[in-house]
């Protein structure tokens, strides 16, 4: 703890037992409970303040040996779960050895960078002894960018936490508590699927296929739910960008998903955090209100949904850690509040300041909003070119962070690692997507390291051409 900003904790293991080490790393890689980036530079800012201080004002004659002895190590048992997650290929990616020329096109953090207005609300959130921070404000900003941008109506609560992801993690806890399956859709989010392992959820997989760009049809959601008895089923959904597709769900598309699990008595995670990521602005028709989700005052109507989203994507805030879950449903939002970590107030005040900035079109986010789509874009359409003119075939993104792509049938089994061994490029395998022989590329990193990607991939490409 410090006495200068309350509640910013920082907790820390030393430890030189490296099972132990590794199944904390990946535990909360899956529960998505890291300490957040800025806090992280915060209090190394301050420790080494603290040490400069220290040893200039005591001088130190000889310095104590440490001794390394060797003790009998030991080890806390896996919980089945955790024995299973830990073996997803989301982790078991994380277990190659990287180095300086690695080139990580299989991390899906937005690293394009920000903008000056982003940079300084994050100093003056620090810096400033009072914020004017108003989370009925940040609750309204919300409910306005949810309306106008993805056609939801929330007039239900809104709460706080960590980052999309680890309110995603609560609910799988949720889920569990409850003794409800998840059905979640081939073709998302890999890391999600192993946060859902790790919690213990019975996950069901549902089938989606190359015919439909890999988007889940009510008719197979139908289909799925007719098996299992009413109310005893979640779905997880991606609205409006598909991660790792980067295809795009259409309101109407959505309406008609909705209505199957609302007849079904199902409850649904809808994640909107890829959202505000469209390489074209006009792309998304939200004419037609999303269904259902307007808190009608006939409970019959409403279904029980919990939309969760924040800034790591669209704004490349991912060192914030802060999101946003809002719901209709009281048990919901009971389970989140008891249970979800409340974001610091500093991150809380930039989060509201990047709403309003968005709200007010101001200059600095609008310019580095139109850099993101193009450059984006402009990752997409070059990887695109790459790969079809080896014989690939390309799914080609209309927003978001990634592609996905199948290589010709003659290449060598596992390609991802093939590719890694041969040029020091990390992407996900099919094992990751869900998809079968679909590899995932991550388009969001910065140009030079990007174009030096392509340079390498087609240094490997040329030798597997026929």
């Amino acid at each position: 703890h410090n006495a200068v900003y309350e509640k910013l904790v920082l907790c820390f293991v030393l430890s030189k037992n490296k099972s132990l080490i590794d199944n904390l790393k990946y535990a909360a890689e899956l529960t998505y409970s890291r300490v957040p980036v800025i806090p992280q530079l915060y209090y190394e800012a301050i420790l080494t303040d603290l040490l400069d201080f220290q040893l200039s004002a005591f001088k130190v004659k000889k310095t104590r040996e440490v001794r390394n002895e060797v003790h009998t190590a030991f080890s806390i048992p896996l919980k089945k779960s955790a024995q299973l997650a830990f073996k997803h290929n989301s982790i078991l990616a994380e277990k190659r050895v990287f180095n300086e020329d690695s080139l990580r096109l299989d991390y899906g953090e937005n690293e394009l960078g920000v903008g000056v207005s982003f940079k300084r609300s994050v100093f003056e959130s620090f810096a400033k002894k009072s914020l004017q921070l108003n989370e009925n404000l940040v609750k309204g900003l919300l409910r306005a960018k949810l309306k106008n941008e993805f056609g939801i109506s929330a007039d239900g609560d809104f709460l706080f936490g960590l980052g999309a992801a680890p309110i995603y993690s609560e609910l799988t806890h949720m889920c569990v508590a409850v003794s409800a399956s998840l059905l979640f859709p081939k073709g998302n989010y890999g890391m999600f699927y192993a946060a859902a392992q790790y919690s213990g959820c019975n996950i069901i997989e549902v089938e989606v296929s190359e015919k439909s760009d890999f988007k889940l049809t009510p008719s197979i959601l139908n289909q799925e739910l007719k098996k299992r008895k009413k109310g005893e089923c979640w779905v997880y959904l991606q609205y409006p960008i598909l991660n790792p597709s980067g295809q795009l769900l259409q309101a109407e598309e959505l309406n008609a998903l909705l209505k199957v699990i609302q007849s079904h008595q199902a409850k649904v995670i809808i994640d909107t955090v890829f959202g505000g990521l469209l390489y074209s602005e006009s792309k998304l028709d939200v004419r037609n209100e999303v269904y259902t989700l307007a808190g009608s005052s006939d409970r019959s109507e409403n279904i029980d949904a919990v939309v969760i989203g924040g800034p790591s994507k669209e704004y490349a805030a991912g060192g914030l850690r802060v999101g946003f879950a809002w719901s209709t449903n009281k048990e919901i939002l009971t389970w989140l509040s008891q249970n979800l970590s409340h974001p610091h107030h500093t991150s809380l005040a930039v989060f509201q300041d990047i709403l309003l900035h968005a709200q007010e079109r101001d200059s600095d986010v609008i310019t580095r909003q139109e850099e993101q789509r193009l450059t984006l874009s402009l990752h997409a359409q070059k990887l695109t070119s790459l790969l079809t003119a080896h014989a690939w075939k390309v799914l080609v993104p209309v927003g978001g962070l990634f592609l996905i792509a199948r290589p010709p049938d003659h290449y060598p089994g596992d390609f991802s690692e093939f590719l890694f061994v041969n040029a020091n490029i990390s992407i996900n395998s099919p094992e990751w997507t869900g998809i079968e022989n679909y590899y995932r590329f991550v388009l969001s990193v910065d140009t030079d390291r990007f174009s030096q990607a392509l340079d390498r991939i087609e240094k490997v490409l040329i030798p597997l051409k026929k």
